[in-house]
């Protein structure tokens, strides 16, 4: 009688525990808004893309052979409770985060600042990811191209300036070896024309001399 007392008791607690627990649940979506709602929806689905490949059978029946060939049903049982206990341990692990940090606290700020803030009349779309990577970026690598081309240009003209000033002053340079070929042609020239004068004014002194030696020759004679 003392026994069936003991466990009618256990049964009032469990079921006193059931009805509390959604209360306690209700209580702590109202304290939380849309932000920490959102947040806690995108950990949820993190977790279950990154435990999807741990909940694989095969990946098991792979490495435990023996386990898969002898009792396959309990293999499953321990993958399927193994992926149980890491979501509830990650889980855990998000809401001592979620607490130690503050995190519900400052979500409902940001709620009440996107609430109080005063929406213009002449609003600007805002920018939304259309599921193709390429297409979102384009914009703002666009930017960065831009600010490259920029300075590419500014590059460019700066290579330009100096390329300009390099044929300036080789045309310079070009220009006065130019004059001094020039004048050293005429130089040349000079000499070459001084040269045969002397040379033909030589000859003619020679003769000169050669007529008098054999008029002195004939004269002694």
């Amino acid at each position: 009688m003392a026994d069936k007392q003991t466990e009618d008791s256990k049964m009032e607690v469990e079921v006193a525990d059931e009805t509390v627990a959604p209360t306690d649940k209700t209580d702590t979506e109202q304290t939380e808004g849309k932000t920490m709602f959102r947040l806690r929806e995108a950990l949820d689905k993190t977790v279950s893309k990154c435990l999807e490949k741990t909940s694989r059978y095969n990946l098991y029946a792979h490495n435990y052979k023996f386990a898969h060939r002898s009792k396959p049903k309990l293999l499953k049982s321990t993958i399927r409770q193994l992926n149980e206990n890491l979501k509830a341990s990650v889980k855990d692990e998000f809401d001592q985060m979620i607490t130690e940090e503050n995190i519900v606290s400052l979500c409902n700020k940001l709620d009440t600042v996107v609430d109080e803030t005063p929406i213009s009349e002449n609003p600007t779309p805002a920018w939304r990811p259309s599921g193709s990577p390429d297409k979102d970026l384009c914009k703002h690598i666009m930017l960065a191209k831009l600010k490259e081309k920029d300075r590419l240009e500014k590059e460019l003209e700066e290579l330009e300036k100096s390329s300009v000033k390099i044929q300036e002053a080789f045309n310079a340079r070009k220009k006065h070896l130019l004059e001094s070929q020039k004048n050293v042609k005429e130089r040349v020239k000079r000499w070459s024309e001084a040269t045969n004068i002397l040379q033909d004014s030589q000859a003619i002194e020679m003769q000169r001399t050669m007529c008098q030696m054999t008029d002195l020759t004939e004269n002694q004679k």
